[in-house]
């Protein structure tokens, strides 16, 4: 996509179970995700540059390192409530892209952080993570859901820069839920 600038945090080790639907190879197993997806990425371009952090982001220490296009795949809400706050009105910030996994669903989405109502709306659909029922092993991020999710963004990103090249305004669809049932999968734009 052209994109060489990236600032990653995650504190967590490359483990099997991340194969199947997360960009590692088996080599990677053992290894930093940070340290793994840096690899990954000068796989696919040299020319990238990526600062890597080995821990949780933490706003309180890390939100002056938040600029430009955030993208929002954390597995916790308490992340998420503390992540609101970097962007909430941050002009450093031109898109944020959050994402949500659940048992056979998957869901996107796209936050002006300029916007009140885009941050409130944010905000309204932040719960504690005690509400969020757990799954089978597997079952919980389905390799198919995770790959629609993360082609979606990458397409709204792209569609974003896009606009912005043209000087045209970008009026995305705010929400984007697809999910599986017994006749396949369906995908709702709001």
């Amino acid at each position: 996509m052209g994109f060489t600038n990236f600032r990653v945090w995650d504190h967590d080790h490359v483990e099997p179970h991340n194969l199947p639907n997360q960009a590692y190879d088996l080599e990677h197993v053992g290894m930093k995700k940070v340290d793994a997806l840096k690899l990954v990425l000068e796989r696919f371009n040299p020319r990238v540059k990526i600062e890597t952090h080995d821990k949780y982001f933490v706003a309180a220490e890390d939100a002056d390192l938040v600029e430009g296009i955030l993208v929002v795949a954390v597995d916790s809400m308490v992340a998420r409530k503390d992540i609101v706050d970097v962007f909430d009105g941050n002009p450093m910030v031109t898109l944020v892209m959050e994402s949500r996994l659940g048992f056979d669903f998957g869901e996107v989405n796209i936050i002006d952080p300029m916007c009140d109502e885009d941050i409130q709306g944010f905000r309204a659909s932040l719960f504690n993570d005690e509400d969020v029922p757990e799954s089978p092993c597997g079952f919980r991020i389905c390799t198919t859901t995770v790959n629609m999710i993360a082609s979606y963004m990458v397409q709204q990103i792209c569609q974003s820069k896009s606009h912005e090249r043209r000087g045209l305004e970008w009026q995305p669809k705010k929400k984007a839920v697809m999910c599986f049932n017994d006749e396949g999968m369906t995908a709702h734009m709001f």
